[in-house]
């Protein structure tokens, strides 16, 4: 098991902050593992770390109007800690530039969950990679922090691709067909750390479809 914080944007604008203890999972540590601790979030105000973000605050987004962040999920990554599918063990570390040039600004660290917007087709498509996937032992690595950080994933009213230190990252969204044959259990757990909605069709659709990776909870 594995303890998660949230806080959430409810309808009439309060937030409310709770704590959770669910399975360490890739349905669950999915929720919460998408940016390290001081990865600079692009918003209306300028870059903000993501650990200062707060439900409401508006962030920037491709292809779109600024958006409200409506919920915040966090966890702590402790290092050699055994995992039940070994996910939260490393981060993925991004240098300078990978992707273009101030992409990204410096040094990126994101968490397993995280998934970056990749040209697909010569250039006249996209679609939603697992960082885990970019890693080349160069510019994209695996690394072990030293000591324990939190990680964090935000999630906006609908599935949209923001940018963290210059990189193209999508908000949270458990994916399509996520609660097939989900147990009643499960779900109900799951919907619990979402206080803002009441059932998975609030998530909407996906903004870019998935590029499905080994581990990945559903299709593309």
């Amino acid at each position: 098991m594995r303890k998660y914080e949230v806080a959430s944007l409810l309808p009439d604008l309060s937030v409310r902050r709770t704590h959770h203890v669910a399975p360490a999972t890739p349905l669950f540590t999915a929720t919460a593992s998408a940016f390290a601790h001081g990865a600079l979030i692009s918003t209306v105000s300028g870059p903000v770390p993501v650990e200062d973000l707060l439900p409401g605050d508006y962030v920037d987004v491709q292809n779109g109007d600024p958006a409200a962040v409506v919920w915040i999920g966090s966890t702590m990554l402790v290092p050699n800690m055994p995992e039940v599918d070994g996910a939260l063990s490393q981060l993925v570390r991004i240098m300078p530039d990978t992707f273009g040039l101030s992409r990204p600004m410096r040094n990126l660290l994101l968490g397993p969950g995280a998934r970056v917007l990749q040209p697909q087709n010569g250039g006249t498509g996209a679609a939603l990679m697992g960082i885990r996937d970019r890693i080349d032992g160069m510019n994209v690595i695996e690394v072990t922090p030293p000591s324990p950080v939190r990680l964090y994933h935000i999630a906006t009213r609908r599935h949209a691709i923001i940018e963290a230190d210059g990189i193209a990252v999508e908000t949270y969204h458990p994916g399509r067909n996520t609660s097939d044959g989900m147990g009643f259990n499960t779900r109900s757990l799951f919907l619990s750390m979402f206080p803002h909605i009441t059932e998975f069709e609030a998530f909407g659709p996906l903004v870019y479809p998935r590029i499905e990776s080994a581990g990945d909870q559903d299709a593309a």
